[in-house]
């Protein structure tokens, strides 16, 4: 099917996705801090699906080394798609009063997400094909109190991405915008209680891999979603900066 780079792979949500494209029979490049790690779950997914696999080191803070995910082509061949999925939530009480954590929050969510698209783009760019998705959040959508550090860089992200996509449309590069609800994940543990509004891993990464192929550039996973934040965003602000969200 072809070959894609997930990075950040280590996650729950990555996981899961890089097990439903081995399951469709795509090639699988794994990036992430834990290589050691990523060996065993590229190990299992090679003998699993028979397919390709293969490890790279990502640091998200490492804006010098993120070249070397495109530099050594796995197998001879060009990646197909990438798909960018590291993050961090931080403390949004602790970045109140600390710029360290507030940078942290915006580094990785945000400036690092730009170091490896713009890598991502100028890659597939010069072969005029294939794919870039990266998770964003609904989080993006309205500045809540709760979260409104995490949630502007995630803005920042959306907002870069939609302008990535106009500067590779009239390419053969797609960019697509997954705006995540919540995700019951090793991030989000301690922060989010189960619930009907909350989401597997396993779910999320069907739905992503399957909007990815069907050609759309920003869908809500999951779908119910896009009504929860549309209203939402018809909230006056003059009622919505009171409420405890």
């Amino acid at each position: 099917m072809g070959s894609v780079l997930i990075v950040g792979a280590t996650s729950g949500i990555a996981r899961a996705i890089a097990v439903s494209f081995a399951r469709r029979k795509w090639d699988l490049v794994l990036a992430g801090r834990d290589t050691a790690d990523l060996k065993c779950l590229a190990a299992d997914l090679a003998i699993r699906f028979g397919v390709r696999t293969a490890v790279r080191a990502f640091e998200a803070d490492a804006y010098e080394s993120h070249h070397l995910l495109f530099e050594d082509e796995p197998w001879g061949v060009s990646l197909t798609g990438v798909i960018v999925c590291h993050g961090y939530m931080g403390s949004q009480n602790e970045a109140e009063s600390s710029i360290k954590e507030a940078r942290k929050v915006i580094d990785v969510n945000y400036s690092s997400y730009v170091s490896v698209l713009h890598l991502a783009a100028s890659y597939l760019g010069e072969r005029d094909a294939g794919f870039i998705c990266a998770l964003a959040s609904v989080a993006a959508l309205r500045g809540r109190q709760s979260n409104y550090m995490y949630g502007s860089a995630k803005a920042a992200l959306v907002t870069f991405l939609q302008g990535l996509r106009s500067r590779m449309a009239r390419s053969q590069v797609r960019v697509v915008t997954v705006l995540l609800g919540v995700v019951d994940t090793k991030m989000t543990y301690g922060v989010v209680r189960p619930g009907p509004l909350v989401a597997t891993p396993e779910r999320v990464a069907e739905r992503v891999v399957r909007g990815i192929q069907s050609g759309r550039d920003v869908f809500y996973v999951p779908g119910f979603w896009y009504w929860i934040m549309l209203g939402i965003r018809m909230i006056p602000e003059r009622v919505f900066k009171y409420m405890r969200l």
